[in-house]
């Protein structure tokens, strides 16, 4: 048996592994989706209803006899049988699902290609995937192009939740066994993916742009148009109030009022003031219902509409507020089952006589559909398919263009008691409930409850002839009442464009993705190739063979591979070598060390020890710059005794000297412990020197013997992290000899200052005792004690006898 029969046998019993997975889950889907669709199309009634069926009913037979198949070992025969079902679904969605088609035919395609990817072998797979392809083009074309749908928009929603959700589970499949698939299909799958993505989310932003820019230009003209409405209405009752109160300062009226009771009837005075309301009357006979006189008690004395004579108003707010008030008034709309129009509004005005007292109330009764007339007039000037509402402050419409069979019903059911005290006012229709006069349209109240912040929402106000579902609304307030005006369009006539839009944008993606898949076979299969010959040299290497080496065909990525992978296969090769090479770096790094312990051992003189230092400590490890502190006799400063270099020379010069705690320096002969800082820039402890600019790295090393810290030994790099710890332990190593050398040299210094004295003594004694004259003996005293202890000047003094001797 070779090695590659037991990669088959194992790439065979994945996939019949997922191909038993895929069929379940298929098989579960549409089970669940039968269920829940086949209460809205049973009993099937037309031809889409039994297309449908027959869809749900061929996946479900195809998934269910997949299993028994996959589980036998014929994987690739069951797959193919749920593929084909797939497919024939895919071809068959877009003659009963305008729109849904695209959905579907995206949809399989996903599926499709997840298991062909999860359950066939490399080659069944391509063709596979290539028909499921051109299925899916022919659907998307027919979708675009054929019958439209009749499906509802709630079953089409559950399509596209059960497609991703089988689409998000297959995924999840190929993720896991992503690591599997050949290099071929890898490279297919990430062309599609990165030539496809970029397109499709342009696509989504360029609709969204192309939406949001017309749904602001409807919502903009909409906007105009409710205020350029709400402007008219009010200055209609602005313009009609105004009106009024002059007219309830005309003479006849007064006239007639002034009379007494008893002289009103028939008196020229009465005839005046009739004529005077007939002709009024006759301003606005369209809208105009009547004009009244009353008195102020109440009594219609004078009316247009002679039955309404000898009634008593007394109770009406449109007698009692102007009598209390002395101004114009306007009412709600009333509804007044009894008259020709059942919809009134009142204006009225206060009857002034010469003196400005209030003797009666002038009435005129407009009916309601003025409003109509007027909403009407301003929505047909904006453009087809307008519709506009005029709604009072308990949301009753007044007006509406598009359906006047809703006016006075509630957007939303009013509460109980609000619509019984409404009725009782004539406010709204005798008998009924209020769910009776309502439309329960609880998106446009929603979006009447938040008018003052946001004016423009969308809801489903059935505008026009054949409403077309979701509308852009604009609401705006009155002035002159607590009235709102409604503007809405159906968002289907201004996004009309989209349609067309979405149409090329899916032609043109269509026609892409077939080129770019391929472009993929031809690409992969290209790249593929230098890739499987690289493979082919690694198992050379992999046999110890580091001579071989990979071909560079190209000056690409798979080309920079074969070039590092020939580095790498070089380095394999002087892998021992490097290492050898790093054993000996270490060697002559410890040799170096070792020289250096061995010359200070040697050197006894203490300045030309430290100068020793530096120079061999710099000079073995090239080191940006070395120099060594000491304690001065006070253990007050660290003076700096010996550096290298210019820097070393001008700050002896300068008689530099760092304090004990500050710094790296001062920190390490305050603790006795190495201080490292690999990166001096982010350390807070280091003090910057301007002789030595170029340090990025530093070690000081304290010099003690023991406890004693005798001096620092500080190193310094102009590189970031080229001092290691490696570094530290060798200059520890160097410092201890260093402070061993120190101590010895300051012994030797000693001992030599007191064998020289010892020796000037007795030369100086040997002297005396050859000397005859007292002179002699103090001239050579004072010349041997100047010598022995040096000093400029000594004097020897005998009473008052002072000799000098010599001025040094």
């Amino acid at each position: 048996m070779t090695n590659s029969e037991p990669t088959l046998a194992n790439d065979d019993l994945r996939r019949k592994r997922n191909a038993l997975r895929v069929s379940v889950i298929f098989s579960v889907a549409m089970v669940l989706f039968t269920l829940f669709t086949l209460k809205d199309i049973w009993p099937v009634q037309n031809r889409d209803d039994a297309i449908f069926l027959i869809e749900d009913t061929l996946l479900i037979l195809a998934s269910v006899i997949s299993i028994p198949l996959v589980r036998k070992g014929h994987t690739s025969r069951g797959m193919g049988i749920l593929l084909g079902a797939l497919l024939v679904t895919m071809l068959l969605s877009p003659f009963n699902s305008e729109g849904g088609g695209i959905m579907v035919a995206l949809v399989g395609l996903v599926v499709t290609f997840g298991i062909t990817n999860l359950t066939m072998p490399p080659r069944p797979a391509g063709w596979a995937m290539g028909i499921s392809t051109a299925i899916g083009f022919v659907a998307i074309l027919v979708d675009l192009f054929g019958p439209a749908n009749s499906i509802t928009e709630e079953n089409t929603a559950f399509i596209l939740i059960l497609g991703i959700l089988v689409s998000v589970i297959l995924f999840g499949l190929i993720v896991r066994q992503f690591a599997n698939y050949s290099l071929r299909a890898k490279l297919v799958i990430a062309f599609m993916v990165v030539s496809l993505l970029p397109l499709i989310i342009q696509g989504y932003q360029n609709n969204t742009v192309t939406k949001n820019t017309l749904t602001e230009n409807a919502n903009q003209s909409l906007q105009g148009q409710a205020n350029q409405t709400a402007a008219i209405l009010d200055n209609f009752i602005l313009t009609t109030k105004e009106q009024l109160r002059a007219q309830g300062q005309l003479p006849s009226f007064a006239n007639f009022l002034s009379l007494p009771a008893n002289e009103r009837g028939f008196s020229p005075e009465q005839i005046q003031a009739n004529t005077t309301l007939l002709a009024l009357s006759r301003s606005n006979p369209a809208f105009i219902s009547s004009y009244a006189l009353l008195d102020l008690d109440g009594n219609i004395l004078l009316d247009t509409k002679p039955s309404n004579i000898g009634l008593n108003k007394a109770t009406q707010d449109y007698f009692t507020v102007p009598l209390q008030t002395g101004l114009t008034y306007v009412s709600p709309v009333y509804f007044s089952p009894n008259a020709s129009e059942n919809l009134a509004l009142y204006f009225s005005a206060p009857v002034v006589n010469l003196a400005g007292d209030i003797i009666g109330v002038l009435r005129v009764q407009y009916t309601a559909s003025v409003f109509q007339a007027l909403l009407r007039e301003s929505a047909n000037t904006v453009g087809l398919g307008i519709g506009a509402v005029l709604l009072d402050e308990n949301s009753l419409r007044l007006a509406h263009t598009s359906d006047p069979e809703l006016i006075f019903k509630s957007v939303v059911p009013l509460e109980a008691t609000r619509f019984r005290q409404l009725q009782a006012a004539g406010r709204v229709p005798q008998g009924g409930t209020a769910t009776d006069f309502s439309t329960n349209a609880q998106d446009f109240q929603a979006g009447l409850d938040n008018i003052d912040t946001q004016p423009a929402f969308t809801a489903d106000l059935n505008i026009g002839p054949q409403p077309l579902g979701i509308d852009s609304v604009v609401a705006t307030r009155m002035q002159t009442q607590p009235w709102i005006i409604v503007f809405a369009q159906p968002q289907d006539l201004f996004l009309a464009p989209i349609v067309e839009q979405s149409r090329n944008a899916v032609l043109f993606g269509m026609a892409i993705s077939a080129v770019v898949f391929g472009l993929a076979i031809v690409l992969s299969q290209f790249l593929a190739a230098p890739v499987s010959r690289l493979s082919a040299i690694a198992a050379e290497v992999a046999t110890g063979k580091f001579e071989a080496r990979a071909r560079v065909e190209s000056g690409d990525e798979i080309g920079a591979l074969a070039n590092a992978f020939n580095q790498m296969t070089e380095q394999l090769g002087t892998l021992v070598g490097t290492l050898e090479q790093q054993v000996a770096d270490r060697t002559r790094a410890l040799a170096a060390s070792t020289e250096v312990s061995r010359r200070v051992s040697t050197i006894l003189d203490l300045d030309q020890l430290i100068i020793e230092v530096v120079e061999q400590v710099q000079r073995a490890f090239n080191y940006y710059h070395t120099h060594i502190y000491l304690f001065d006799p006070n253990r007050e400063k660290l003076l700096m005794m010996g550096g290298t270099g210019e820097a070393g020379r001008r700050l002896l010069q300068n008689k530099h000297f760092l304090v004990p705690g500050k710094g790296l320096v001062g920190r390490a002969a305050e603790t006795n412990q190495v201080v490292f800082a690999p990166d001096t820039t982010s350390d807070p402890r280091w003090l910057p020197n301007p002789l030595l600019p170029e340090t990025k790295a530093e070690i000081a090393i304290p010099i003690a013997v023991g406890q004693n810290v005798l001096g620092v030994l500080d190193v310094q790099q102009n590189t970031t992290g080229k001092l290691t710890q490696e570094d530290a332990d060798l200059l520890q190593a160097i410092a201890n000899q260093v402070a061993i050398a120190i101590q010895n040299a300051r012994s030797y210094e000693v001992t030599r200052r007191i064998a020289e004295q010892e020796t000037n003594v007795n030369s100086i004694a040997q002297e005396i005792q050859q000397a005859t004259q007292m002179e002699d003996v103090l001239q050579i005293l004072a010349t041997g004690l100047g010598q022995s202890v040096k000093i400029k000047r000594a004097v020897v003094q005998i009473q008052n006898l002072t000799i000098l001797d010599k001025q040094n």
